[in-house]
């Protein structure tokens, strides 16, 4: 086995221990100096060839020696150890072959440092041993052992922006195509590349919004000089069909989009039924940076919509302002005027909001707006204030004791007796319900009706009403039976408008069967009542109540009371127990729910929701 072995030099005086400095690998490697072969039967003593290259097949013949060829990297050497070894026997065959009187050597001052190639002296091949010699000096290099490499973070992909320098005035506004601008030129809906620069100066209301429906990440310490806001657009809910034009903003919170679509798979556009389908947009990104302290900021956008833009939900801070303006010039105007506008002789010309922003087409938002524009001018006073609230309604109590006030618009009366296309009325049964804190004194009892055309409740009469009484139902019901036998109806068209769902209020009960017979001259009570549905949502909501009395159901027996209350609303099979039988189980198992089963267990509640 061959050996290299490795001594120090002598210090420059002799007895005085010197440091032992690094030995540096490159620079043995890579010494230009030349050096004479050593004695070896492959090569004559006096062959020269560069110190570099003799240096490096000693190294190689120091991995073949300890057993560095059990490493598996070592394969990865051996070309390079054969491209050296040809190379060494290359410079055998070519130098010249001379006696060097003094050996060449590149040493430092200091003598004591490591600076140079060693002398022939030092590297001493020796001769072979056998492989029982060489096992007794030589211990087992270990197996390396196998580590767990760690997860490398995934790759960001896209346009990656640095924090900008203002200084530099590298940053330009460039707005794209595709980019919508509001009055001011900024990019309300950023597209493309566009950057968008406010100088501390400038007075850019907008600055900061992003009408496109987003999610969006804040980043910066309170206390830092600057804030960045990420912007991630999520994209449009549309239809399939090119020719469709329905285009709506996705919900923001997480996979209810996906669950929307899935719930809705066709398309809620009137009269389309074509295919509900969401287009995400993962390849944009928007990025705003403001510095705090001079108030310089800057918009980036990268990447390109796909997509039609959905009608934002929120106005922009500029179109409120826009909204205030016109609010504070006509306060009189009431929202549906300021919706449609206003324009005639001796009247206040009102241009219509909704040209300002499209969220201002919906009423109740409009109001909503006008009412707070109103209070914080000073121009209305507050809800709670004196002359507010329910005061006009409250004096209108001091002229009877039974006060009732009726609702209804044109549209409402005309859609309560509207036919569709194919001629027929409406026969999904009048819905009427009873609000008990929409206004502070009284209540508000709702009719309403499904509308196939907005797909949505709509309201066909509303009541205030100072009590709960029957009197208070009755007048109720009297105005709406009164329109339906007023209108060109038949006999069974209108025997299909006057069904009812309501609550199961004893009361509200009471007044409709007098309000039937008295507007229909109808003898027979129970005829009146068979027009009433209870409703299904009214008696789960009474089955939560009684579940949360643990005095009343265990919570180990929740679930099971639950189902045999809901059994109870199944149709009667052959076979199956009797409706009578069924009410006879719970009071068996659930014997404290006694009051709660006889109270549902009544001939009327029969008639009106269980199906006996």
């Amino acid at each position: 086995m061959t050996q290299v072995i490795l001594r120090q030099p002598p210090g420059p005086f002799e007895g005085t221990p010197q440091p032992i400095r690094p030995f540096n690998m490159a620079c043995f490697i890579l010494s230009t100096a030349a050096v004479a072969l050593p004695s070896s039967p492959l090569y004559e003593h006096d062959s020269k060839v560069p110190i570099s290259v003799y240096n490096f097949h000693q190294i190689l013949l120091l991995f073949r020696s300890y057993q560095f060829n059990q490493i598996k990297y070592f394969n990865r050497i051996y070309p390079l150890d054969q491209f050296i070894s040809f190379f060494y026997l290359y410079h055998y065959l070519t130098y010249p072959i001379t006696t060097i009187s003094s050996p060449v050597a590149t040493m430092s001052e200091n003598q004591s440092v490591r600076s140079v190639s060693p002398g022939l002296e030092e590297l001493l091949p020796h001769t072979a041993q056998t492989d029982a010699q060489s096992v007794s000096h030589v211990s087992e290099t270990p197996q390396p052992t196998p580590t767990k490499l760690k997860r490398r973070a995934p790759k960001k992909t896209g346009k990656k922006f640095k924090l900008p320098v203002p200084a530099t005035g590298e940053l330009k506004t460039f707005i794209d195509h595709g980019t919508t601008r509001d009055p001011q030129g900024y990019p309300l809906y950023p597209n493309g590349d566009t950057v968008f620069v406010r100088e501390p100066h400038e007075d850019i209301t907008n600055f900061g919004h992003v009408a496109y429906t987003h999610t969006q990440k804040t980043k910066g310490s309170k206390d830092g000089p600057w804030k960045t806001v990420w912007y991630a657009c999520l994209g449009v809910l549309r239809c399939d069909d090119d020719f469709c034009a329905y285009a709506a903003p996705p919900p923001t919170a997480e996979g209810k989009a996906a669950e929307y679509i899935k719930e809705n798979p066709v398309c809620p556009a009137v009269e389309c039924s074509g295919t509900h389908i969401w287009t995400q947009c993962p390849g944009t990104i928007c990025r705003i940076d403001i510095q705090k302290d001079t108030g310089w900021g800057v918009l980036r956008h990268s990447g390109f919509h796909a997509h039609p833009w959905p009608a934002s939900k929120e106005a922009d801070p500029l179109a409120m302002l826009d909204l205030t303006e016109e609010v504070i010039k006509n306060p009189k105007a009431g929202p549906l005027v300021l919706k449609v506008g206003q324009a005639g002789a001796g009247q206040t010309v009102t241009a219509p909001v909704v040209d300002i922003h499209p969220a201002f087409a919906n009423g109740g938002r409009l109001a909503y707006l006008r009412r707070k524009v109103l209070v914080e001018k000073g121009l209305i006073p507050e809800k709670e204030s004196k002359g507010g609230g329910d005061r006009l309604i409250m004096d209108l109590m001091h002229w009877g004791n039974n006060v009732h006030i009726t609702f209804q618009t044109k549209w409402m009366a005309e859609q309560l007796v509207r036919r569709d296309a194919l001629g027929k009325v409406y026969a999904g049964g009048l819905l009427s319900d009873v609000t008990y804190r929409f206004f502070h004194h009284g209540y508000l009892l709702t009719t309403s009706m499904y509308s196939e055309i907005l797909h949505r409740w709509i309201p066909v009469q509303l009541t205030w009403m100072w009590g709960l009484e029957e009197a208070h139902y009755r007048a109720h019901f009297t105005t709406l039976l009164s329109q339906i036998n007023a209108a060109d109806l038949t006999f069974h068209e209108s025997d299909l408008l006057v069904q009812q769902v309501v609550d199961f209020s004893a009361a509200q009960k009471k007044g409709f069967v007098t309000a039937y017979m008295d507007v229909f001259k109808e003898h027979d009570p129970a005829k009146a009542l068979s027009k009433l549905k209870g409703c299904h949502e009214h008696y789960r909501q009474s089955i939560t109540r009684i579940k949360k009395n643990r005095n009343v159901v265990a919570s180990s027996r929740l679930a099971e009371f639950e189902k045999l209350a809901l059994d109870l609303l199944e149709p009667i099979k052959p076979g199956d127990p009797s409706l009578t039988d069924k009410f006879a189980q719970i009071a068996r198992l659930f014997p404290k729910a006694k009051a709660w089963i006889d109270w549902w267990n009544t001939a009327d509640i029969h008639s009106m929701l269980f199906c006996a």
